[in-house]
């Protein structure tokens, strides 16, 4: 009797595998049924081309240890943030100060009572406004600060889903497409609470 590989109309988002798209992601589900096939429990899972860790996640439930190794330094934060064991309490707890932090420098930035250094990053203002450009800076001058703590992986994945949806990007595709111009000059998002709505949308309640 042949096996059905399809998995059609399954949860491929549960757990942590939600926590970030990333393209071209393995089902969960195959994975899961190729490390229950070909490792035993306490065996050590080597994914050579780790993405987004779907391998990693499985070989977590499912008692095995994990290797994963991909060129993509964004692909090992997702990786990172969705294998890092966290206590919602203890997230919850770090969020507060963070994002009172955040929330401080943001509005000192908008009224003038505070500058940022932009990173000198090619085109950068290609794809982001001025103003976008300065607010993700303070974001991530105050993630640099928490690159000690667990949770940083976390906030990292958070603050990924915020460049992109209030870059200049065209919306709904993983193509760098720019969005057009008529389009651009209505493209005036709140990069603050873009932030904290990923934050505290992917904060285990």
């Amino acid at each position: 009797m042949s096996e059905d590989w399809r998995f059609a109309g399954v949860d491929t988002r549960y757990l942590t595998h939600g926590l970030h798209p990333y393209p071209a992601r393995m089902i969960p589900q195959i994975a899961r049924k190729l490390i229950e096939r070909y490792s035993e429990q306490k065996d050590t899972i080597l994914d050579p081309f780790c993405g987004s860790g779907s391998v990693l996640v499985e070989s977590m439930l499912l008692g095995r240890n994990s290797i994963g190794i991909d060129i993509n330094p964004l692909a090992l934060i997702i990786a990172k943030a969705k294998t890092t064991p966290l206590e919602p309490s203890e997230l919850e707890r770090l969020w507060l100060g963070f994002r009172g932090a955040i929330e401080e420098d943001v509005c000192g930035l908008r009224f003038n009572r505070f500058e940022v250094e932009i990173p000198k990053i090619p085109n950068l203002e290609y794809w982001f406004k001025p103003q976008i450009a300065r607010e993700l800076a303070v974001i991530k001058q105050h993630l640099d600060a928490l690159k000690r703590e667990k949770a940083y992986f976390f906030f990292a994945t958070c603050f990924s889903l915020t460049v992109r949806k209030v870059s200049n990007l065209k919306p709904g595709e993983f193509k760098i497409v720019r969005m057009p111009t008529e389009k651009l000059k209505k493209h005036n998002p709140n990069v603050l609470q873009t932030f904290i709505e990923h934050v505290e949308g992917r904060i285990p309640k």
